[in-house]
């Protein structure tokens, strides 16, 4: 991805990210950025995924929740369904409008995540 396309990738909102991106950059904002890139490249260098995650999704026998916004272009929706196929107990919810930064771009995420733990400690 060029680096001027990044933000288009990680969000649908470009506020999100101008509010979080100093201007002009600080040399530590460009510091800790520089950091959390190598971390990614670290993990992500034999590929963006474990290519074994589909033999053992089947596995996860807690209640499991798959949010996703429909403007993700790092990782598109279409992923959700095909990670939904393999979990034995999934709720999906897609966020529209929203991009890979979920929790960043919509308190929905966030009330999300709060509704469904709420519900799963009360079935427990």
């Amino acid at each position: 991805i060029p680096p001027q396309e990044l933000a288009d990738y990680l969000t649908a909102k470009p506020e999100v990210l101008a509010a979080a991106t100093p201007n002009p950059p600080t040399p530590e904002f460009l510091a800790d950025r520089y950091r959390e890139s190598t971390s990614a490249a670290r993990v992500l260098w034999g590929g963006p995924y474990d290519r074994k995650l589909r033999r053992w999704l089947h596995r996860i026998t807690v209640p499991t929740l798959l949010l996703w916004g429909d403007a993700d272009r790092l990782v598109p929706a279409g992923q959700c369904d095909a990670w939904a196929e393999l979990l034995p107990e999934v709720e999906q919810r897609i966020l529209p409008g929203v991009g890979h930064l979920l929790f960043d771009e919509s308190p929905e995420a966030v009330a999300a995540v709060a509704e469904f733990a709420a519900a799963s400690t009360a079935h427990a």
